[in-house]
C-alpha cells in the first residue's frame, strides 16, 4: 500500500498555506497523481512522487 499525504501535511512540511498546496496542485496537475486533484468534495491525497514535485516547487519558490 502506498503512503499518501493530506494537504495539511504537505502544507506543514513545506511551510506554506493549504491554499498554496491547492494552487500548486491545480497549476501542476499534469505532473501529479490523480488523487492530487480529485473530484469535488474529495480530499486531496499526495504520493511520495507528488512530494518530489513539491520539493522542486518549494525550492524554486524560495529562489524567487
Amino acid at each position: 500500500m502506498t503512503k499518501e499525504y493530506t494537504s495539511k501535511h504537505v502544507a506543514t512540511l513545506y511551510e506554506v498555506a493549504i491554499e498554496t498546496v491547492r494552487t500548486w496542485s491545480q497549476e501542476f496537475s499534469r505532473h501529479l497523481s490523480a488523487n492530487a486533484n480529485p473530484c469535488k468534495r474529495r480530499q486531496r491525497l499526495f504520493t511520495a512522487d507528488d512530494l518530489t514535485v513539491f520539493d522542486l516547487l518549494s525550492d524554486l519558490n524560495g529562489k524567487g
